[in-house]
């Protein structure tokens, strides 16, 4: 179980082009969304077995204020994304990519957002 720091950025997986080692690069050129978490975030990859062999599934759900109109648009339809976790030392993280798919669900409530993410891999991210 790895505790995070309680911000994400977060970018379309068709939008993104790199990673410097510090920050996300877009092909538009537009920022990744902040993202600024209501809950404490943990990052705990579940173990499971297929008739393939092992994989985790690894689950993170941010609560957060409202998004905004066109945050809703585009995140809004279990999009894959690719999201950049900070550890509790502010280290940042890399999570999904294009073989290692993150999807996004979003729930919107009356006054906070639920962002669900997802993947399933046969190697864990910690």
């Amino acid at each position: 179980m790895k505790h995070l720091a309680n911000y994400i950025k977060i970018l379309p997986l068709t939008d993104f082009d790199s990673f410097d080692g510090t920050t996300l690069i877009s092909k538009s050129g537009n920022d990744p969304d902040l993202i600024i978490s209501n809950n404490n975030l943990v990052f705990d990859p579940k173990p499971q077995s297929s008739a393939a062999g092992p994989f985790y599934t690894e689950d993170l759900r941010v609560v957060t204020d409202k998004l905004s109109d066109d945050q809703r648009k585009v995140y809004s339809s279990r999009r894959p994304v690719v999201v950049l976790l900070f550890d509790d030392q502010a280290n940042p993280i890399v999570w999904g990519n294009e073989d290692q798919k993150v999807r996004v669900t979003l729930t919107p409530n009356t006054d906070s957002d639920i962002i669900d993410l997802t993947r399933k891999t046969t190697t864990a991210l910690f």
